[in-house]
């Protein structure tokens, strides 16, 4: 008996001799160091027991640009993925109001309550699938060609095979993307194109000359139309800031297509990060006055500001942004309004 308890310690020894340089726990947790092979997926595997968690370990490590290319060396935190969260939760507000001198007797009296912060709660879907307008064709590397089990319609956990532009290594999680277009944009000479996620698959193994692969997630139903594309958009922390420099854009289509626009809609803005817009940015969006035939006593009464040349519609934050585009979540509105509508960071 002495000799086999000695054996089952020695044993336990030599594991955690082996496992030590890619094990560790710290202060925030157990942490991993990647060796030759490893994907998110498989060691999601390994230590949540479930490979679908692969998202979860890559919030933990927002360091990893791609989470397809890990290399061997780097350490990652590795926990029990926090429950997931499907809202968060983005406070608007307005800016604070310049100090004014009080005199003495007006100190004495109570200052006014404050009005709470209103919260805007966005989910994640409504972040992803809200998409972008893309400047120029979006780089497509393949698309879903159909399921193993010839079914019309695309389910998580479903194997596909996939036409690709390219080789993937076993494990490469690719995004879905809708494609639509081209969208015509006043005074911009090139093709513009709604590129939005629609969900995200992994390749598994070449077979008889394609690809295999299995359906990962999906915010919508993935079409046979829909492309591939390396990209899977994170969601970004969303801070709302109130500049009031005039920075002017001009909406031009709905996310989903729609030319009217309310309170929780998506929209499409001219105007990206070359021109100085950045996640995060509050605007105030604007009708052109000529525009309106008239204004009601109920639309003034409802909030509309009236200006020399345009009238105050709607409030909305930046979400997403590139180069050329913006995209913008309508916080709220006191009127429906179309495009094209004046987008300012500030007021016009």
């Amino acid at each position: 008996m002495k000799g086999r308890g000695l054996t089952i310690v020695l044993g336990i020894v030599v594991v955690a001799l082996f496992l030590s340089p890619l094990l560790t726990f710290g202060g925030e947790g157990r942490t991993y160091v990647v060796k030759k092979g490893d994907t998110l997926w498989d060691i999601s595997a390994r230590f949540f027991g479930d490979p679908m968690k692969w998202p979860d370990l890559w919030e933990k490590n927002r360091f990893l640009t791609n989470p397809n290319y890990i290399y061997p060396g780097l350490e990652l935190t590795i926990e029990p993925p926090a429950p997931k969260k499907e809202e968060f939760v983005v406070y608007i507000k307005e800016p604070e109001p310049e100090a004014k001198p009080v005199a003495e007797k007006e100190v004495q009296e109570e200052a006014p309550e404050k009005p709470a912060p209103q919260k805007v709660y966005l989910t994640r879907k409504e972040i992803l699938a809200g998409g972008e307008l893309y400047p120029g064709e979006p780089p497509r590397v393949g698309r879903i060609i159909e399921t193993t089990e010839e079914k019309v319609a695309f389910s998580p956990g479903d194997r596909v095979y996939l036409e690709l532009e390219k080789d993937y290594s076993p494990g490469t999680v690719l995004g879905i993307f809708r494609v639509e277009g081209p969208v015509y944009v006043s005074g911009y000479s090139g093709d513009a194109y709604k590129n939005r996620y629609i969900g995200s698959v992994r390749v598994d193994e070449k077979f008889d000359g394609r690809y295999l692969g299995t359906i990962v997630e999906l915010l919508e139903e993935a079409l046979r139309t829909d492309y591939l594309e390396e990209e899977i958009p994170a969601v970004p922390e969303i801070v709302p800031r109130y500049a009031q420099d005039g920075l002017k854009g001009e909406v031009v289509v709905g996310a989903f297509g729609n030319y009217e626009f309310a309170e929780g809609d998506i929209l499409y803005t001219k105007g990206g990060g070359k021109e100085g817009f950045s996640v995060g940015d509050v605007v105030n969006i604007y009708l052109p006055l000529e525009s309106l035939q008239k204004l009601t006593v109920s639309q003034v009464s409802k909030g509309l500001k009236k200006t020399k040349d345009f009238v105050y519609v709607a409030r909305g934050i930046v979400i997403r942004v590139n180069e050329l585009f913006s995209t913008v979540y309508v916080v709220d509105s006191v009127n429906s309004f179309n495009s094209p509508a004046l987008v300012v960071r500030g007021e016009v």
